[in-house]
């Protein structure tokens, strides 16, 4: 048996992972939730890796800062002027914009996805089990047959690209994506500001059904949500530690609230839609997709016309 454990601290949540001879067994335990899930091997068709930035400790950081700000709120609108509050304030709003900061570090995850890439159950990995996950995905490779496993180091295979486009999604944390296709694979590498993946779909697993849709990037609303609350811990900073600005000009919470206003674009942008595309697998699942923009429209039309060929796929007969 392999036995991993792991420790999320801004949930506070412990998960311990044991590898059995036909499953792995994962036992979580939070403030809030104990349970214990089961995921049989042969339901494992995708191992992956995957480095996402943790949003956790901005949850813990803002609501901290929301708190002090409430309680402050209440004591001038009672006349109750605290100075150990106002420095308790401080150092709490200091705390909390730290936790923030964490949105910076990026952890390592080891995950497994379906056959029609659903989540099953995910490892945060870190450098004292890396060995042991290594030998646990070793251990399921012998187990079921895999579409695919991939690694951050080298994702391309040896073999020559037959056709390669880059998407940039700049709502989406400036994220980055370079999608290229080999003669039996495609691999989609993204990469952004918070996240980095390798996505890998063998052509045996297309059907070759494709499906155009339009709609809007939900991630501009993503984009209004970071901006606002950047926007909010900046004029918090300065009024819980430079509250003298206000006695110098009182226009500028006026000019800081109506500044807000310049991030209402951004939201409404969702709703301007684009044209994605949508690939099947032989369960008639969408299993990978992508935008579609002026650059890339001719290109996608060839791949479409390649995939249909590798699977023997006849539009026609829809």
């Amino acid at each position: 048996m392999i036995e991993i454990r792991t420790f999320e601290p801004y949930n506070w949540t412990r998960r311990a992972y044991e590898f059995l001879d036909d499953k792995v067994v994962i036992k979580t335990k939070s403030l809030t939730i104990d349970y214990t899930a089961e995921i049989n091997y042969k339901e494992i068709k995708v191992v992956y890796r995957r480095k996402i930035a943790q949003q956790d400790g901005i949850v813990l950081g803002i609501g901290l800062i929301a708190i002090l700000t409430i309680i402050n709120l209440i004591l001038n609108i009672t006349c109750f002027n605290n100075p150990t509050f106002i420095l308790i304030r401080q150092i709490g709003t200091a705390a909390g914009m730290l936790a923030c900061l964490s949105v910076f570090h990026v952890d390592e995850f080891c995950g497994f996805l379906d056959e029609n890439r659903n989540q099953l159950g995910y490892i945060k990995i870190n450098n004292k089990d890396r060995s042991k996950i290594q030998t646990a995905v070793q251990l399921i490779q012998q187990k079921t047959e895999l579409f695919s496993e991939t690694m951050f180091a080298n994702p391309q295979p040896s073999q020559s690209s037959i056709f390669e486009f880059t998407h940039w999604d700049i709502p989406n944390n400036l994220n980055k994506s370079v999608n290229t296709f080999y003669a039996d694979r495609l691999i989609k590498e993204t990469i952004s500001l918070t996240e980095q993946q390798v996505i890998e779909v063998q052509y045996s697993e297309l059907s070759g059904k494709t499906q155009i849709i339009h709609r809007g990037n939900e991630r501009w609303g993503t984009a209004f949500n970071y901006l606002l609350v950047l926007w909010a811990l900046i004029g918090n900073f300065f009024f819980v530690f430079f509250p003298q600005i206000l006695k110098i000009w009182a226009g500028i919470q006026y000019l800081y609230w109506g500044s807000l206003l310049m991030f209402v674009p951004l939201y409404l942008m969702r709703f301007v839609k684009q044209e994605a595309i949508g690939f099947y697998n032989t369960n008639d699942e969408v299993i990978y997709w992508t935008w579609i923009s002026a650059k890339n429209r001719e290109k996608i039309e060839q791949i479409v016309a390649f995939i249909q060929q590798k699977t023997g796929y006849n539009p026609e007969q829809d």
